[in-house]
């Protein structure tokens, strides 16, 4: 922070994988407040509509059925979902994976 700037991209991406480890770990309420705290700067910096915004919505819903909060996790999915299928196209391999894993959600939930 004190190098780049509390608003910088790298910083985003160092709190995005701090995320991933902590995450990794089951830590998931520090999880959550680590990859919003990126997300807020992601989309500062590249807009809300940006791939980069589309992954951390999708990293932060996995973090949410993990903690069996089915109904947040795909809520985050499908605005993941949205900018990827404008990004990418609905035909995409990035929009395919996220769909799976809205899939898996319901799949937990019994539907």
């Amino acid at each position: 922070e004190r190098q780049f700037g509390k608003d910088s991209h790298q910083v985003a991406g160092t709190l995005h994988n701090m995320a991933i480890v902590h995450e990794a770990k089951g830590e998931y309420d520090l999880a959550l407040e680590l990859y919003g705290r990126s997300l807020g700067i992601t989309e500062r910096q590249f807009g809300k509509d940006s791939h980069q915004v589309a992954t951390t919505l999708n990293n932060m819903a996995v973090v949410h059925k993990g903690k069996g909060e089915y109904d947040l996790a795909l809520e985050l999915h499908e605005r993941s979902l949205v900018i990827k299928e404008r990004q990418f196209g609905k035909d995409s391999h990035q929009v395919a994976g996220t769909l799976n894993n809205m899939a898996l959600v319901h799949q937990e939930k019994g539907e």
